[in-house]
Formats: C-alpha cells, structure tokens, sequence
C-alpha cells in the first residue's frame, strides 16, 4: 500500500480485491459494506445472521439478505434444521462480483450423505415484483443443468435484480434437508432477447451445381450466436454454420424445397427463421445476331430463342422501345430504324426467378446522301477596295469535306479569309490580284460537286508623268505627257497646285504644253485621272531658269562721313528665287559681309568703296553695286565699328593715336568702368547702356571714333544648327491652358512651342501659316485614351521678319488671336470642346522651344522641326519664364541681334538698342527730341517707361539704378564697385595698430558642439606683437595673436583652456588653419600640421561678434593676454571648408581706421627689420 507520493510498503490483504493506493475494497468474512462503491473505499457492518451465516450483503432496498450455513435457515439464519442423519452440503462459486447482465456463470453444488438427495438450484431477485423463490424449472436463461451423482452443475445468466442462487437437497419425500446460497454482488443491466434481422420473407432459387449462401444476422445482448438448421419431421438438424451463414454447395434437385431454420439464441432468450430453397435445372438462352449494323429506313428483326422455349421478353437498355418496334414469341422487328434507335437490347425470361439475360448491339448509321454545293450568288464586279461576302451551301451525308479555290492558282489571294464554319469566303480590300473564277467544292466518299463563281475587279487609275521634272530656260518649248499605265474609262485633267490660273491652252487632254516657257509659268502642276472606280493624281515641277534682275536702294553713289550708319537694300527677281549675298570692297580688298537677307548695314569707314548686292540661282548670277565716297571732315578723322554681346568684354584700340589722348562717349563724359588701357580703351563687361560713339582726341587735334553696338537678350534658333531648349513647365491645370509667345520667324516652317510628352499640344508653321494641335483626352477608367484632336490653323500667311504675339486660350473652348508688333489682331480662330476632358494628364512637364528631338507623334517632317527665327517671349498661365535662366537644356541656341539685323526698327524715333522687351529692342530718345512715340524709352522721352526695371543692369541686389540721358547709372552697396557694381572690392585691408574691423557672430554660429569649427586667416606681420581676431568675454572666448615668430591660438569654453603655438615666418604671407572639433583641435601653417591637442568639450559658451586686427575699447577682453593692435595686412579670412573668403567692407559691422592697400604697411615693416639692423 502508499505511504507517501513516492514510497509504497507491502502487506497482506485481508479482504477479496485490495487498491494499492485506498487499501482494503471489499468487506471482511462476516461483514457487509454499508455504502456505494462508487463511494471509495467500504464502510463494513457486521452480519445480522447470528453467526451461522455463509456470507450476507446489503441490496438496493437497505435490506440485508443472509446466506445460511448447512443446518440453518431463516432470515437472520435463526432456525437449526433438525438433523435426522449427517448431511454436508457445498456450492461453488459462494459469491459473484459485477458481472455483465447476459453473463452465464457454471455453479456447483455437492452433498455428502447416506441418503439420496436431489439436488434443485433457486434464484432470488431483489426486485418484489419477481418471485422470490423460482425453482428450476421456472428459471428463464436456464441453458441446462447436469447432474451426477452427489454432485450437480447449472449455467445461468445473470440477469437483472438477482441476488443470489440457492442450492437445495430435497429428501425422497420432497422435503426440504439443506440449502446453501451464491450471493450475485453488483446490479445487471442492458439484457436484449436476440433479433433476426434479414428474415427471408421469399424462397431462395439456385441452379442445380450451382452455390447458394444462407445468411443469418441477429442482434441482442448478450451477443446472440445464430446457428442454421434442417427441419426434418419437426425435428432440428443442425448444419454447419460459421458466423451465421451456411452455404449449400451445388445443390441438387432432391434438395428442392428443404426447409431451413435459423435460430439466434443468448442468455435471455432466442429468436428464430426459416426459408426453404428451390432448385431448378439451368436455362439456355441465344439472341440472333448479337451485332447487327444497317442505314437509316432499313428494317431489323432479333431472334431471342430457349431450350424449353419458356416466355421472355425484349427491352432496350437506358431507355424504352421505339413505337415502331414490335415483340412477339421471342422476335424483336423495329421498322424503318433511326438514329435514336442504336443501342443495346436486352432479352431475358420472364420468370424473374430464373435471372437468365442475352444482349444484341444495333449500329444504325446515316442515310448516305451525295454531296452538294451551291453558290447562289452571280458573276459580281467589284471596285477597288470593296469588300464581298461569297457563301457556299453545303449539304450531304456523311458530312463532305468542303475547300475553296481559285481556277489557274495555286493559293487564293493573300486578301481573302476563308470561314470554315459556314464555308463562306470573304474578299478584303478587293484589288486587281482578285480577278478570276472562284470554286466551292464538297466531297465525300460517296461523290463529288462543285459550285463556281466569277469576279471581276474593275481596276482603278494609274498614270505615269513624262518628264518626271521639267527644267527649262525662258523662251523654250516645253511638253509633259499624262500616261494611263492601267484603268478603263479613265479621263485626265491637268490643274495648278497653287491655284493660279493658266492658258487653257497650254493643258488639252492627257498633255500639258508650253509653246514658249515664261518665268510665270514655273510651278507645280498636277494631272489627276479619274474614272468610275476612283482616281489618281500625279504631280510635275516645271522650272524655269531666269537671270537674277537686282536693283539697289540707294542706286547712286553714296556720300556719308566715317563712322555714319547706312542701310541698303536689294530688289531681286528670277528664277528660281535667287540667293542673296553682300560685299564690301575697298583699299584692303573684297570681303562678303554679314548676313543673306535683301539688306544690309555698314558702318562707314575711311578705306570702303563699294558695296555689292550678288543675286545667284540655276539660271546665272546678277549683281548690283553702289559707290561709297567718304567725305572729308578734317584733319586726322577716322571711325571703327565694333558689336559686342551683352556681357562680354570688348577692347577699342586706337592705334593711329600717337600722344595721349581723352576719350567721350556720345559728346559725353564717359560712363565710369571704362578704362584706358595701352592705345585704347576696354570694357570687361558690356552692357546696353555702352551703346553709343566712343570718340578719342589728342592734344594735336589728331581724333578717332568707335561706334561700340551692344547686342543680345534674345534666343536666336536655327533650323541649321539643330537649335532648341527644353523648358520645365508647372501648370495649373490638366483641363486648362493659357499661352502666349512672342517670335519673328525667318522660315514658313517650324516647330515653336511643344509640349514633350506625348505632343499633346504643339505650336508650329506649316507653309507659312501658324497651326496648333490639341489632344482631348479621355483619362476616366485610369486608361489613356485621345478621344478627339484639334486643329487650328491660321488663315493668313504670317510674314517673314515680323514681330507676332499668339495668344491661346484653352477653357470650355479654344481660342486663337494672332497680334502683329503694333498689337493689331491679323488672325483669330475659335473652336468648342468635348466638355469634361483633359487635353494632358501631367502637370508638370517638359516643354520644347524652337525645336524637337525626333518625336515620332510630331505632327511635322524632321527637316522642319526646328525654327528659323528668335522667340523673345514666353507666358504660360500667367507665368512669364525667363527662357535663358530657366532653361533646363540648351543646345546651339545664339543671340538675336535685333537692331543690327536687316532694317533698324526705331528708324527715325529713336537709337535701337537689343534689350528683352516683347520685341528684342527699345528706342532710346535723345534728350532734346521733339517726338517720341510710345515705343520710345529714356529721359527724351518723357514717358512713363522705366529703362531701370526694364533692363535690371545692376549686378547686386541692393544697388540702385538710376536712368540718364540715354543710359543708365548703378548706385553700388559696400563692398562692389563698377559701373554696374560687377567688381568685388579688395579682399585684403592694412591695419596700423589702432584699427579693428567687427563681423557678424553668423560666421561662427556654433549650433553643436560636434560640428568642426574650421578658420583659415592669411596675414603679413607689420610689427612684433597684434591681436588678429577676437570672440567671447574674458570668461569664455577665443583668441589669436601674433608675437615675434609665434602665432597663438586660444581656446577658453568654461574650465577648459586650449592653448596651441606654432612658428611663422616674419617676412612673408603665412597662411594659417585651425580645425576644431568637440575633442580635439589641430593647427595646420601652410599644408603641414603644426601641432594637435585633444580635450573633451560638452558644451560652448562662447559667443558675440567676432574683432579683426584690434578691439574696441569697451571689449570685455582677457587681462591675461596682450590687447595690442595688429599692424600689417591681413589678406583673407575664410570660416568654413568651402574655401570662400569673407569680404571685409560688404559684411562687416564697424570699420575703423582700415587701409585699402597692403603694401606701404608691409614695406614699413621690412624698414623696421632694416632699421634694427
């Protein structure tokens, strides 16, 4: 038994069944447990059976039953059997635990006696509703009880409610001698009477030689065991049953109708069974044919035959049989078969008893049928283009197979599709290869038919011009023929291209005649043929070669001063168009002159003598000259000229000039960043307000003049050169567009203005008139989709070399207005939109300007997708973009030079002079001009024009410009100098010891401590000891100073105090580097590292404006350290790594006593090192 978790002890068990862990379970000898045991372990009484009890036990009902020892009876065991003779009786087993309801148990009882005994067993129930005492032969479940002798055995189920079996001796006389009992301990339940399941209701047949299986399954509980029997004159013979069935191996004829019972018996009762069998003699069956193939409409018959010729029937697997199928005496007929009647026929005896079946197959097929074909269309005649559907009828069994030719070919032309489904054919684009005889032709194995078709395809015009080009002096016959290569009723015209009439004598019939070519009659002309089915056009270029005629304005000799302006111009007529050249000649001989155009302009100077305007074509050259004749204004006069771009740097040299000389500008004081330079005059950045006459004179009296022109501000693009620049564009809108862009072109085609991606908008030039194209775009299910694209196209010619302003407006329409240079409208055009579309689907995006890159959507050749011409302005939603400092890409864009390119613009108003207005140009005004028209700026004027924010030509931010007669004037801050404030003043200042100059703290703003604080100063030394610069308080700052050949460097942040030296030169520029981080400081002369020191700083206190060369008196400085001014220059001072010098005068706070130059403090300190010495 347990003693512990882990520990057990063994001892003996006084009781029946012991648990290891809870002891004893069962009561002792003379003792009842008193309570359940599903209580745990027993609560034993003793018996109330006075002592002469075998055993006892409590039932379900609290009562006590005892079981009496020999010689005893009575409840309690109270009454002693009288003893005639020595009787002893015994039983076995005394007692029976918790057995199974159903469980049969063998008991044993013996006796020992002179007498003869019998020997009765008895069953006592605790139920009151059962008797009390039963006997043996009222015992149900009772299997049998067998005795020998003195001793007797039964086998009982023990059932429910029992409570013991009792043995009783009965003398001869039926007197009751002993009674021993077996007490039944626990309850019994769930006893079911066993139950057949598949009882045969019928006979069972078999063949004779043939096995049968009897089966017999029953239910119950206990299990039932089912055993097969013979019942022969009500007596049962028991046959071999395994597991309930037994099998009758072939049976005979004399076992016809045996009878056969099953019984299932258990514990509490049985059930039973029976069948009888019926053996009959095997049935031969034949079906003649068993497969049969026929066509439709024939008849069938199937002979269905026994060898007794018992009675069967027909009947047709997975379905009925047809209306047309008759059954009689075994004969199946089925008359004119179908399709629906294939399949599998089955015949089998009536008798269900007898399951004898036979099959037969029939196969029906389609009634073979020849083919045919049928095309039910004519002869048809197509025209070029056409499209025809050809259907073919097809019928015939089996089905044929069916194929389209073309009679001569092997293939059918490329064109057509042939539809296999309906076998119809379908002739696409019809074209002359389509001629011809068409066959549809069904064939099976049966036969063959065939169905024919002829088209004719009518072709259309086809004309070849002869010559293919035409060129032809004036004055010779000229003759070109308009040949039909193919087409029938073709009838030809002759027209010209540009619509312009000519004699209609020239064109009769298929030729076009010229009896003698005239200039006027070069052009392009056309033949068109034409005829039923369409018509075609070819074109011819007839050229006639005509000398260039030139005429010359002026067309005299031309008298004019050096340095005077002159414009020529030159009318030239022939054919083709001649090309255009200018030269000047004079003493140093013939040079071609700038520029293609039918003007030009020449500055005069004292060696020209003619100017040449040479017209050129196919034909010849003509040419056309004026004189020049320079008249004589004095002694030692001459003029230069001379066009400079804006910003670039320009020398006038006057080398005839032989004693030093003055110069004016435009009979005025110079502007002020002129300067004289060896034999002249230079400029480093031109600007437009240095348009004008610069005139140099000497003492002598000897002069010479400069007419200096300004040129630039606007782009120039080329068709030549491939010129364009790519603009980032931010719009306001995918819906909405506003544009207005200004150019003069010098070609009637190409690109202005496109948007890249996907050319959803592009402005261009199309033979001389303005077009726009406009995708509308339908963007709803996240898909791209152009629904509609707009055209707009101007219905004039824009002119060659004229200012024009497109304004386009793109809101719920779109509208298009075309300005001429005096804001006339010369153009407009108007067009509604699909509403709630987009015409892009970005924003932002690049746009092209002048040009393309070989966009494929580009709405023009690549010869012409560049412009020829300058565009000088550009407004997109009301953003005007400055195209040169915007741009995002550039490439071989040049200047337009306005005023000096064919005719001045100003004329008589005014000086030209490039500037970026919407033009390229503005007018200035002299002071005393009686006129001035609106186009005019400057103080002549009078007008509300501001030469000052239209130009901007002051370089800084904080400069003012202030307009003169005629120029303007920059106003510059500290620190920059020059006539537009472009130059930088001088790094370097000289300090005599008293001076200081004080910057900012920006310089040094020391936001962390871990960010590297980096100075470089450079400094030539003009006394022994100074203070270079100073920072902070005497609590915290930083410090340095030079004395003798030591510069210092100190560095105090709270408690902390870093202090470097290294060696200078005293003679020379040091240039000196101190690098500071939170832990560690290097100082650095030159390119070498002087000396390192590291220290921690967690924080930095020191701050405040920054003292260079010297303090100021009320500075808060170290009492430690010498305070003395800097004498000598400092060159440079750099905060940072990026190596940008500080400019003193244009930062600094206070200046006090600063020198501008450096060498007289330098030259003062090699004098002191001479006077030491």
């Amino acid at each position: 038994m347990k003693t512990g978790e882990d520990s057990f002890i063994c001892a003996e068990c006084p009781c029946d069944f012991c648990d290891p862990e809870r002891g004893c379970m069962d009561c002792g000898k003379g003792e009842y447990r008193d309570n359940p045991k599903s209580d745990g372990p027993p609560v034993c009484l003793k018996c109330p059976c006075n002592d002469n009890e075998e055993a006892c036990m409590k039932d379900e009902y609290n009562m006590v039953l005892c079981s009496c020892k020999m010689g005893y009876s009575g409840i309690n065991c109270e009454n002693e059997l009288a003893q005639r003779t020595h009787l002893g009786i015994k039983m076995t087993p005394t007692n029976v635990i918790s057995k199974e309801a159903g469980s049969l148990v063998i008991f044993n009882c013996s006796y020992n006696s002179t007498e003869t005994m019998t020997i009765e067993f008895e069953r006592k129930y605790g139920n009151q509703q059962k008797d009390s005492n039963q006997k043996l032969s009222h015992i149900p479940g009772l299997f049998r009880v067998l005795t020998y002798g003195k001793h007797s055995s039964a086998e009982i189920a023990i059932d429910e409610d029992l409570v013991s079996v009792d043995c009783v001796l009965r003398d001869s006389q039926s007197t009751e001698r002993a009674r021993t009992s077996a007490l039944i301990m626990g309850t019994v339940t769930n006893l079911v009477i066993p139950q057949i399941k598949n009882c045969y209701n019928e006979p069972k047949y078999v063949n004779v030689n043939e096995d049968l299986e009897l089966i017999c399954e029953a239910s119950g509980s206990p299990v039932p065991d089912a055993k097969w029997y013979i019942i022969e004159n009500e007596n049962y013979k028991y046959v071999d049953t395994v597991e309930g069935v037994h099998v009758v191996t072939k049976a005979q004829l004399d076992q016809n109708g045996t009878i056969y019972m099953c019984i299932a018996r258990n514990s509490i009762g049985d059930d039973k069974c029976s069948t009888h069998i019926i053996v009959k003699e095997r049935c031969l069956m034949t079906v003649s044919p068993p497969y049969l193939e026929v066509e439709e409409g024939e008849d069938v018959q199937f002979d269905c035959a026994t060898v007794n010729r018992k009675s069967v029937m027909w009947k047709k697997q997975g379905g009925f049989l047809s209306y047309r199928a008759n059954d009689s005496n075994g004969e199946l007929t089925i008359k004119n078969v179908s399709i629906s009647d294939a399949g599998q026929y089955e015949c089998s005896l009536v008798d269900p008893s007898e399951p004898v079946t036979k099959t037969a197959t029939l196969v029906v097929h389609l009634k073979k049928i020849p083919p045919t074909a049928v095309i039910k269309q004519g002869d048809s005649t197509l025209r070029p283009g056409d499209t025809l559907r050809i259907n073919c009828i097809v019928s015939g069994q089996p089905k044929p197979n069916v194929t389209w030719s073309k009679i001569g070919e092997i293939f059918l032309p490329t064109n057509v599709e042939v539809d296999e489904r309906d076998h119809s054919i379908t002739i696409k684009d019809a074209n002359k290869i389509n001629n011809g005889i068409y066959e549809c032709t069904a064939e099976s194995a049966i036969g063959k038919s065939t169905s024919r078709i002829h088209l004719k395809v009518s072709a259309l015009p086809r004309i070849r011009i002869e010559p293919k080009s035409v060129t032809a002096n004036v004055g010779e016959m000229v003759v070109v023929n308009c040949l039909v290569v193919e087409g029938e009723s073709v009838n030809t015209t002759w027209s010209r291209i540009s619509d312009s009439p000519f004699e209609k004598n020239i064109a009769t019939g298929k030729e076009l005649r010229f009896q003698s070519i005239s200039s006027s009659d070069a052009g392009k002309f056309e033949c068109k043929a034409t005829n039923p089915y369409g018509h075609a056009v070819e074109v011819v270029e007839v050229m006639v070669r005509q000398l260039p005629s030139v005429k010359i304005n002026p067309d005299g000799p031309l008298s004019a001063f050096v340095g005077e302006i002159h414009d020529f111009y030159c009318n030239v007529t022939g054919s083709p168009t001649p090309r255009i050249s200018w030269t000047l000649s004079g003493k140093q001989g013939t040079k071609p002159l700038p520029g293609t155009g039918n003007s030009v302009r020449v500055v005069v100077t004292e060696d020209m003598g003619k100017v040449t305007c040479l017209a050129e074509n196919e034909a010849g050259t003509g040419t056309k000259s004026v004189d020049i004749i320079i008249k004589d204004e004095g002694k030692g006069s001459s003029a230069k000229y001379k066009r400079a771009p804006i910003g670039s740097r320009v020398e006038m040299i006057f080398d005839e000039l032989n004693d030093p000389f003055n110069c004016t500008r435009s009979q005025s004081s110079l502007i002020g960043d002129e300067c004289y330079i060896k034999n002249g005059l230079e400029i480093q950045s031109v600007q437009v307000q240095h348009n004008g006459t610069y005139i140099c004179k000497t003492a002598s009296g000897q002069e010479m003049s400069y007419f200096l022109q300004v040129v630039g501000f606007v782009n120039k693009f080329s068709r030549l050169n491939g010129s364009y620049i790519i603009l980032p564009i931010t719009l306001k809108s995918t819906k909405t567009l506003s544009v207005e862009v200004t150019f003069k072109t010098e070609s009637t085609r190409g690109l202005i203005l496109m948007k890249r991606k996907h050319c959803d908008f592009v402005m261009y030039l199309l033979n001389g008139r303005l077009v726009v194209k406009l995708n509308q775009i339908d963007s709803t299910n996240g898909r791209r989709k152009v629904s509609k694209v707009i055209h707009l196209k101007s219905t004039k010619l824009l002119k060659i070399n004229v200012w024009y302003t497109v304004v386009l407006e793109l809101r719920d329409s779109v509208e298009l207005y075309i300005h001429d240079e005096h804001g006339t409208i010369v153009d407009s055009q108007y067009m509604t939109l699909i509403p709630n579309m987009t015409w892009t689907t970005n924003n932002e995006g690049d746009f092209f300007i002048g040009g393309g890159t070989g966009e494929k959507r580009l709405p023009l050749p690549p010869k012409d997708a560049y412009f020829d011409g300058c565009i000088s302005r550009l407004i997109v939603d009301g953003h005007e973009y400055k195209i040169t400092e915007e741009a995002k890409y550039s490439r071989n864009v040049t200047l337009c030079n306005v005023c000096s390119d064919n005719i001045d613009p100003c004329g008589d108003e005014g000086v030209c002079l490039d500037a970026p207005t919407q033009y390229g140009y503005i007018c200035v005004c002299g002071k005393n001009a009686n006129y001035c028209p609106e186009s005019c700026m400057g103080i002549g004027c009078r007008s509300s024009h501001d030469m000052c924010s239209l130009l901007k030509p002051c370089h800084q931010q904080e400069s003012k410009c202030v307009s003169l007669t005629s120029s303007l004037q920059c106003q510059c801050p500290a620190g920059f100098e020059g006539h537009t404030c472009e130059t930088e003043l001088l790094y370097e200042f000289s300090f005599d010891g008293n001076g200081y100059a004080k910057l900012p703290h920006r310089y040094l703003p020391r936001h962390s401590i871990k960010n590297p604080e980096v100075i470089t100063i450079e400094f030539t030394q003009g006394s022994d000891t100074g203070l270079l610069l100073f920072q902070g308080d005497r609590n915290n700052f930083l410090l340095m100073f030079v004395d003798n050949d030591d510069f210092t460097y100190v560095y105090k942040n709270q408690e902390v105090v870093l202090e470097l030296t290294a060696d200078i030169k005293t003679m020379s520029k040091n240039s000196v580097t101190i690098r500071r981080m939170n832990n560690t400081v290097e100082i650095s002369v030159g390119d070498s590292l002087f000396e390192e020191k590291k220290s921690e700083f967690r924080t930095n206190r020191v701050h405040g404006d920054i003292f260079i060369g010297g303090i100021s008196p009320t500075t808060d400085f170290p009492i430690k350290y010498n305070s003395e001014g800097f004498k000598g220059c400092i060159h440079s001072l750099v905060f940072g790594s990026d190596d940008e010098r500080v400019n003193i005068m244009a930062n600094d706070i206070t200046r006090h006593k600063l020198g501008k130059t450096c060498e007289a403090q330098v030259a003062r300190r090699y004098d002191t090192y001479e006077d030491d010495d």
